[in-house]
């Protein structure tokens, strides 16, 4: 599989020649010359126990991680390679492949990195038990290169454009079945549906349904819809 530059981002592990690497903030402004030397890292049980995951239920093959806040993070497996994702109590319709989607969708909802060991970070001035406070300082906002170029649609420039990293409050994962909500506003995922529909846009409905959080309340999902409705208008691309 090939990697694509939205997916790199400070702090995730790809295989380069065979070996795990971990991309560090000084590898994002040359990040184009090495991208076709990337590959994903297929989610194994192997790899989920360096990452401190533990068994939950052998029979069914889960496995669980608990965060710092004290909720529950699980993933259960599923045919070719899927791993459906799990929160709390709640085992939802979405589902990953690769370590780098794991780590994303971790922080994502916790704040939290997931690290290899020997890779934990302890930032100047915390313990290490609060080193998941610790956030990326840049990531890939476009990289432009010759028109030409076979892995980057015609218009980019040949640098790469660091940005530091918003403090996102949502997040929408890749494969737009899942909305999250960060701790910092109280976690929540919703999956994304058509109903119960809260705006319409290119022609069809958009609902969120929650499918996991606390306390929360249909003032916190519309102001969820306002967001995705926004990321949905600022991310279109006009080919004409």
């Amino acid at each position: 599989m090939q990697v694509e530059i939205e997916q790199i981002f400070e702090g995730a592990y790809f295989l380069q020649q065979g070996k795990k690497i971990r991309i560090k903030g000084p590898d994002l402004a040359n990040i184009l010359q090495v991208i076709d030397t990337l590959e994903p890292i297929l989610i194994e049980r192997a790899e989920l126990s360096l990452l401190r995951f533990n068994t939950m239920d052998r029979s069914k093959g889960t496995v669980l991680r608990t965060t710092a806040i004290g909720g529950k993070f699980w993933l259960k497996p599923g045919i070719g390679g899927k791993w459906f994702v799990g929160v709390d109590e709640v085992l939802t319709s979405a589902y990953i492949y690769y370590i780098h989607q794991l780590q994303r969708l971790f922080f994502s909802l916790f704040e939290e990195h997931l690290r290899y060991p020997g890779d934990e970070i302890t930032p100047a001035g915390k313990s290490a038990k609060k080193n998941y406070y610790y956030k990326p300082q840049h990531q890939v906002n476009s990289i432009v290169v010759e028109a030409n170029h076979p892995r980057i649609k015609k218009g980019f420039s040949r640098k790469a454009i660091l940005e530091p990293v918003p403090d996102e409050l949502y997040y929408l994962t890749s494969d737009m079945r899942l909305l999250i909500r960060s701790k910092r506003l109280g976690y929540a995922i919703w999956e994304v549906g058509e109903s119960p529909s809260l705006f319409v846009h290119n022609g069809r409905p958009w609902g969120l349904k929650l499918a996991a959080g606390k306390t929360v309340t249909e003032e916190d999902t519309a102001k969820a819809g306002k967001w995705l409705l926004g990321h949905l208008i600022g991310n279109e691309v006009n080919f004409t």
